[in-house]
């Protein structure tokens, strides 16, 4: 085959290839940056949650229960 469309094929396999699904996550927007800060830094809840913008956060579905016990002890609510 070509140079060209060896090299296509090749991007296509390592592309193809570049992500996978780790698990599903719930996505929490604070109703502050502040508040998104205070949980995602605190040492009690930094392990179970992430960033995901300025208001958001992402905690893993396995670590929700822990995560909303731990954030009711900082004194923060999570509406459904």
């Amino acid at each position: 085959l070509p140079e060209a469309v060896e090299s296509f094929i090749t991007t296509c396999r390592k592309n193809g290839k570049a992500m996978k699904v780790a698990g599903t996550a719930l996505l929490i927007e604070c109703q502050d940056a502040d508040i998104a800060a205070t949980i995602a830094t605190h040492n009690e809840t930094a392990g179970f949650c992430l960033r995901a913008g300025e208001r958001q956060l992402v905690v893993r579905h396995e670590h929700e229960e822990k995560f909303r016990t731990l954030v009711r002890v900082l004194g923060f609510g999570i509406a459904n």
